[in-house]
């Protein structure tokens, strides 16, 4: 069925006359529905409503779902805020009043942009546009996204070269020489006006001169944008370009090129889930904000972040440079410095109001604990002493401030003893000593901290000016001594809200990263006593968001507790259906979360974390 719009408008300047003219904008019914609601799909360059039509039968929306044809041969060529003007007026036959749903494919997500402008300043309400893989032309691409994406491109074209027989590489060189140079001229050279010439005799032509003269402006409210995972034919990705027009954007990645998009049957069925997932969100708001806080390179925080958009959240990040998430196109990142950092994450989140605040290792924790952020200001001795008294089964744990309080302890507890530091991770800041002469070079190791050269080999290398900040205000370690238990080491993450446990993932750890050092290899297990241990433990702490607990199973298979993590731990981002999916649990908090199903015979599954990162 074809449902057509008829609008006036003046011919351009290549017409021959200055007169009216009746011009017919096809919208074609991609797909028919009940009800009011309506989708307008917006097309690429080469104009055919057809070409969205897989993606319309994919998508699960209530309503209609149209698709707009551009207009023919030449008059297509007038600018693309002059094609807006033609599709609002389509639009306005079918559906003449908002709230209006918007999704542009490729040239056509420029288009859906300015319909969203046009409609915007004729006061109708809109949801947020979605814009599929959309890129406006490199002459206005922000610098560093501009000089990126050259590079990529020229290294994956010589990669291509350097296969090829001699002749053809030969060959192959100099068209790609061409056309760089081309890049570099167009990228500084002035454009002539988009005039409708008989030359340009292809819808697809006309809407290429079109784009080539579009200057994308502020769009100033949210917009959704879906990009491909595969950036070879651009050479970067579209949210660079989109990040600086839109200030609320959100962005989800789908497996595949441009073309693969609106072609291979495995991409559109991605794509239409995603589709269906920002039209829903349209429909209740903005999803929620996650707001992550590093201040190390961890690659098991960028699981994290693409564990938290797959459920549903956008996510920010307060994180060093160069950090793995610079990779992952949906995170907004912002800048860690190493002067008062604390007040930049004041700032941020006075200014982004997130739904939930996520530290992940121990230095992010005393920031949030700094502004006032919610997080257990509790040292791990106290932490311990809590647990204890509401019944779970943990080794006594006491601050040793001084030799003779160590020996003190040494002779209540006897050996072995853990000697661990507040504020460590991961296995560091931890010693396990068998006597005496060993236990006073643990604990004279541990209150010395890091040497001055470690300290800035790791501000300088790894940029985690973390010692540096201790140093310069004299920060003293906090030593503490616990009684050893023997056995194999576990661990469950949790999601909480106020105290309240929504879902839990505990694992036995089969392999270390290096000697006390974090989990490498897992299992997943069910363990009673480890998730009624946490849930007592929570219920005093009253925390929210992810937690970390870590324990202790003895030759006859009974928790220990060793240690409370307040913060993200890596195996927070492990998923296995409801109860025992953490980040699901805390998505399901928020509207438009769901809850999955559990995941069947996931007990006894063995993870490599480090293939996950």
């Amino acid at each position: 069925m074809n449902d057509t719009a008829t609008l006036e408008f003046e011919d351009g300047p290549t017409s021959t006359a200055d007169r009216a003219r009746t011009a017919v904008l096809p919208l074609e019914l991609l797909r028919d529905g009940a009800g009011d609601k309506f989708v307008f799909l917006f097309p690429g360059a080469g104009g055919e409503a057809s070409e969205l039509a897989p993606l319309a039968e994919r998508l699960t929306t209530p309503g209609r779902i149209f698709g707009l044809s551009y207009l023919p041969e030449g008059q297509s060529a007038e600018a693309v805020d002059r094609q807006a003007s033609y599709a609002v007026a389509a639009l306005r036959s079918i559906q003449p009043h908002g709230p209006y749903r918007l999704v542009g494919y490729s040239f056509g997500a420029i288009v859906a942009v300015e319909v969203a402008r046009q409609l915007r300043r004729a006061g109708e309400c809109l949801e947020p546009p979605i814009l599929i893989d959309a890129f406006y032309d490199q002459k206005f691409w922000p610098a560093k996204a501009w000089w990126i994406g050259q590079a990529r491109r020229t290294g994956a074209h010589i990669a291509q070269i350097r296969r090829q027989p001699p002749a053809m590489a030969l060959r192959e060189f100099a068209f790609r020489a061409g056309r760089l140079a081309q890049r570099f001229l167009s990228r500084w050279q002035a454009l002539p006006p988009v005039l409708g010439t008989p030359a340009e005799s292809t819808i697809a032509a006309a809407n290429s001169a079109a784009l080539r003269a579009y200057a994308p402006s502020l769009y100033p409210s949210s917009l959704a944008l879906v990009e491909a995972a595969d950036t070879t034919m651009f050479g970067c990705r579209p949210s660079d370009l989109w990040r600086p027009i839109s200030m609320k954007l959100v962005v989800e990645d789908i497996a595949g090129d441009h073309l693969d998009l609106v072609r291979d049957p495995k991409s559109l069925t991605l794509l239409g889930r995603a589709v269906d997932r920002h039209l829903a969100q349209g429909e209740g708001g903005q999803p929620p904000l996650a707001l992550i806080i590093t201040t190390f390179r961890w690659p098991a925080t960028a699981g994290l972040a693409a564990s938290l958009t797959r459920a549903g959240f956008r996510v920010a990040a307060l994180c060093p440079r160069r950090h793995p998430m610079r990779r992952q196109s949906n995170p907004v990142l912002h800048h860690l410095p190493w002067l008062h950092p604390e007040r930049t994450l004041k700032s941020l989140v006075e200014r982004s109001d997130p739904d939930l605040v996520l530290p992940c290792d121990e230095p992010a924790l005393d920031m949030v604990r700094s502004i006032g952020g919610a997080g257990s200001d509790i040292s791990r001795s106290e932490m311990i002493d809590i647990a204890r008294a509401a019944g779970v089964d943990a080794p006594p744990m006491r601050r040793v401030d001084t030799l003779a309080e160590l020996d003190k302890w040494i002779e209540e507890h006897g050996f072995p003893v853990v000697l661990k530091t507040d504020g460590s991770w991961g296995g560091r800041g931890v010693a396990i000593v068998n006597d005496r002469p060993g236990a006073v070079r643990a604990w004279r190791r541990l209150a010395r901290g890091p040497s001055p050269l470690g300290i800035i080999k790791r501000a300088i290398v790894n940029g985690n000016p973390n010692g540096l900040r201790n140093l310069w205000n004299r920060h003293r370690p906090c030593i503490n001594a616990q009684a050893y238990v023997a056995g194999r080491d576990a661990n469950v993450a949790l999601a909480v809200k106020d105290g309240r446990v929504l879902a839990a993932v505990a694992v036995e750890v089969l392999e270390t990263r290096y000697k006390n050092g974090p989990a490498r290899i897992v299992r997943v297990i069910d363990h009673p006593g480890i998730v009624a241990a946490s849930t007592k433990i929570m219920e005093q702490l009253h925390l929210t968001g992810l937690v970390g607990i870590d324990f202790i199973l003895d030759v006859e298979g009974a928790a220990h507790l060793i240690e409370v993590n307040a913060r993200v731990t890596p195996t927070c981002r492990l998923a296995f259906g409801s109860g025992s999916d953490p980040v699901g649990a805390l998505r399901s908090l928020f509207p438009g979360g769901t809850t999955t199903a559990p995941v069947p015979n996931s007990v006894g599954s063995i993870i490599d974390l480090a293939a996950l990162d």
